[in-house]
């Protein structure tokens, strides 16, 4: 039986933090943190984990949201008409051209 999206998308991001975390840890550098003097440079090879990390958060993140919720958050032109349609159901209605 293959995984689903989401745990393969979990198992990419505990991959590639504990990479990154093995890593920093190894060369003694700090780690990502809110700290207010926290680094933001790290080594250019980490690029690809730090992508991979990304990149799978932004996907889960997608998948895990309703598609209309995510269609709200990723739409700024077309919010208002999207909530239109959706509060007053006119989508079966009213012919729209956007």
């Amino acid at each position: 039986m293959t995984d689903s999206r989401i745990i393969e998308l979990a198992r990419v991001i505990s991959k590639h933090t504990s990479s990154i975390d093995d890593s920093l840890s190894a060369r003694g550098l700090p780690k990502p943190s809110f700290d207010y003097d926290a680094s933001n440079h790290f080594p250019p090879d980490l690029t690809t984990s730090f992508d991979a990390v990304l990149d799978a958060t932004q996907e889960l993140h997608d998948i895990l949201l309703a598609p209309m919720s995510l269609i709200q958050r990723k739409s700024s032109v077309r919010d208002p008409i999207i909530k239109l349609r959706r509060n007053f159901n006119t989508t079966s209605t009213i012919r729209w051209h956007v």
